[in-house]
């Protein structure tokens, strides 16, 4: 006959919190990226339409660059936590 083991459900329930939890933050985070796009587009339509000048257009565009390239880093951290999470 196998031998059954007992599985504690309260460490169950608080892996389950923390995953819940780290999974919110992505969805915030995939919140801003979004964000960020639509801004990159308002910015690229501004200067297509003559609205704003070429300088302004690439500050904005350095700018949002690297939001979103600070956003996804977050959002690589948070998948990389929440992997740990899941392996142990």
């Amino acid at each position: 006959m196998g031998v059954i083991n007992r599985i504690d459900l309260n460490s169950v329930e608080e892996l389950i919190k923390k995953i819940v939890s780290i999974s919110s933050e992505i969805k915030l985070l995939q919140d801003e990226i979004e964000d960020v796009l639509i801004h990159t587009k308002e910015n690229e339509k501004l200067f297509s339409d003559g609205k704003i000048s070429k300088d302004v257009y690439k500050e904005n565009k350095t700018k949002l660059k690297s939001e979103m390239n600070e956003l996804r880093k977050k959002v690589k951290g948070k998948i990389v936590e929440a992997l740990k999470i899941v392996e142990n």
